[in-house]
C-alpha cells in the first residue's frame, strides 16, 4: 500500500502566504524606487515601462534597430563614449528605444539624464537672470559629468543661441568620452541630407533608423 502524502499544516500555509505577501511588498518597493530614479533622471512617467524587453518591433527596420541597441548595451559601448542617433518619422518607437538604452546603462550603475529639446532650452534659460539658482557654467558642468545623456527631438531647431550652446555641450561631452543618445523626427531622407559625417563624429554616434509602420488603407 502506497504511503499517503501528508497535507500541509495550517502553520505551513500561513508561512507560504506570508512569504508571498513579503515578496509582493518587496517588488512594490523596488518598483517605487525604480520609478523615483527614472523621474529624477527626467524620464516621463509614460515611458517608465520602456525597456528593450518591452519594445515590440513591427517592421524589419525596427527589428534591426532593436538588434543595434541590444548590441550597443551588451558590448558596453557607452564606456568608450560611443553614442546612438535615432532617426525616423514619429510612430516607430525611437523614444522607447532611446530610453530603453538609457535605462540599461542606469542598471549598470551609470548616472544619466534625459531631456526633450524643449526641456533643454527651458533648463538653459533658467540659468540666466539675477534669480537663477545655478549658472550656465554649473549647468554645463553637471551635464558633462553625467555618464549617459539623452536628448530627444534633436534637430528640431537648427539656429539660435540655445542650439549653439547645445553643440558646445555635445562637443565637451565628446572630448570627455561621455556617451550621448540623441533622437530626431527627421525622415531618413532628410537625415541623410542634414546629418553629415562631421556631425556624427561630434556625436560619436551610430545612426539607428526606425521607421513607422504604414497605415493600412
Amino acid at each position: 500500500m502506497a504511503p499517503q502524502r501528508s497535507q500541509p499544516t495550517q502553520t505551513a500555509r500561513n508561512f507560504d502566504s506570508a512569504d508571498r505577501e513579503l515578496a509582493a511588498a518587496c517588488r512594490e518597493i523596488e518598483a517605487r524606487k525604480t520609478a523615483t530614479a527614472l523621474t529624477r533622471t527626467g524620464i516621463w512617467k509614460r515611458y517608465h515601462g520602456a525597456t528593450l524587453a518591452t519594445y515590440q518591433p513591427r517592421t524589419e527596420r525596427q527589428k534591426h534597430a532593436l538588434d543595434v541597441v541590444t548590441r550597443y548595451v551588451s558590448e558596453d559601448r557607452a564606456s568608450r563614449g560611443d553614442g546612438l542617433l535615432f532617426v525616423g518619422e514619429p510612430g516607430g518607437g525611437k523614444t522607447h528605444l532611446q530610453i530603453a538604452a538609457l535605462r540599461a546603462e542606469m542598471e549598470k550603475g551609470r548616472t544619466a539624464r534625459y531631456f526633450a529639446y524643449g526641456e533643454w532650452v527651458l533648463a538653459l534659460n533658467a540659468t540666466y537672470g539675477a534669480d537663477a539658482q545655478k549658472t550656465e557654467q554649473a549647468f554645463f558642468a553637471e551635464l558633462v559629468a553625467v555618464d549617459v545623456l539623452a536628448i530627444d527631438d534633436f534637430f528640431t531647431v537648427r539656429d539660435g543661441n540655445q542650439y549653439e550652446k547645445l553643440w558646445l555641450l555635445l562637443d565637451l561631452r565628446n572630448r570627455a568620452m561621455k556617451a550621448t543618445l540623441t533622437a530626431t523626427n527627421l525622415t531618413i531622407a532628410e537625415a541623410r541630407e542634414r546629418i553629415d559625417a562631421r556631425t556624427r563624429r561630434r556625436l560619436s554616434a551610430t545612426v539607428v533608423t526606425v521607421d513607422a509602420p504604414k497605415e493600412q488603407a
